[in-house]
C-alpha cells in the first residue's frame, strides 16, 4: 500500500508536466511504454 502511494504521487506530477508539454509527452509515452513493459 505504501509503495502504491509513493508511486502514484510522482506519476500524477508527471501527468501534469506532460499535459503542459505535448512534444515531451509523446517522447515520454514511448519511453514509459518500454519502462513499464
Amino acid at each position: 500500500m505504501l509503495e502504491e502511494g509513493a508511486i502514484c504521487l510522482p506519476i500524477s506530477a508527471m501527468t501534469e508536466i506532460r499535459s503542459m508539454f505535448p512534444v515531451i509527452n509523446k517522447a515520454w509515452q514511448s519511453d514509459n511504454s518500454q519502462t513499464f513493459l
